[in-house]
């Protein structure tokens, strides 16, 4: 993928990409060359919600880095249902002059978009799973009836705690002993 800025514009080219480095957890890939990182996001809502959430995903996405950084956002519908839809979301931020700065882009962008999502009622993940990025927002869609149900599948089926310790459930597990 090639990004060419031109006036206002950003004109995205898919010519081949690389992925991060080891200390660049979360970004999916760079754009080699062009200073820019690629990351994905997507959740799942009702029919009457997809197009507020698809405007409040990309608003919230487009006002988190100060006016000087560019950052192109990209949405569509990646699996419909009766019911509703699966949104989609990628968008490219240019790279810092360091991976600490670039880290810290990645977690406002990301933060912005989860909680934009939460607030407007998607579910934090639709097919890729919530793992390390998203747990922070999974209580507020699961409630505790839902933790406690997840930390009593956990409970019959890991009680030993040795299938990816310390991710979904890391606040509900004390001593061995969910709670």
């Amino acid at each position: 993928m090639m990004v060419y800025e031109y006036g206002d514009d950003i004109l995205v080219v898919d010519s081949g990409l690389m992925f991060p480095e080891n200390d660049m957890l979360g970004i999916d890939y760079i754009i080699p060359d062009f200073g820019y990182a690629v990351d994905t996001l997507e959740t799942a809502t009702t029919w009457e919600r997809v197009p507020r959430m698809v405007e409040q995903i990309e608003a919230a996405l487009y006002s988190t880095l100060p006016d000087s950084e560019r950052i192109h956002v990209f949405t569509h519908l990646s699996h419909v249902y009766p019911q509703g839809a699966s949104i989609y979301t990628t968008y490219l931020f240019r790279l810092a002059t360091d991976t600490d700065e670039t880290l810290r882009r990645w977690e406002a962008l990301k933060g912005a978009a989860s909680r934009t999502i939460v607030r407007e009622g998607g579910t934090i993940s639709h097919q890729h799973g919530v793992g390390r990025d998203h747990v922070p927002y999974l209580e507020a869609e699961k409630g505790a009836l839902g933790m406690a149900a997840l930390a009593g599948v956990m409970t019959v089926f890991d009680p030993d705690g040795r299938m990816n310790p310390g991710v979904l459930l890391n606040d509900h597990w004390a001593g061995g002993v969910f709670y």
